[in-house]
């Protein structure tokens, strides 16, 4: 099944003053009815998701991948995938 990345977060976020984090959100389909999805933030494991999915982010560079895989056990040989940084304001 090929994976879809619909709703994400802007490339470039600011951090509001007196924050140290930020939550942000992505939504994803697949061609295939049925697929459940893979996904992850940074370099942890990836891990059983729903669409959509959100993280808590600090400051810095951040990488979302997200795979489907289909009903028969395919995986998505190309994840979608999201780069985006998040500044101090």
């Amino acid at each position: 099944p090929a994976t879809q990345l619909g709703h994400h977060p802007r490339r470039v976020l600011a951090l509001p003053a007196g924050r140290r984090w930020l939550c942000v959100a992505f939504a994803f389909r697949a061609s295939e009815p049925g697929a459940c999805f893979r996904c992850r933030i940074e370099r942890r494991p990836f891990g059983p998701c729903r669409s959509p999915r959100a993280y808590v982010v600090t400051p810095g560079r951040h990488a979302f991948p997200g795979f489907a895989v289909g009903a028969a056990g395919n995986r998505d040989a190309s994840p979608a995938q999201f780069r985006f940084r998040v500044r101090l304001r």
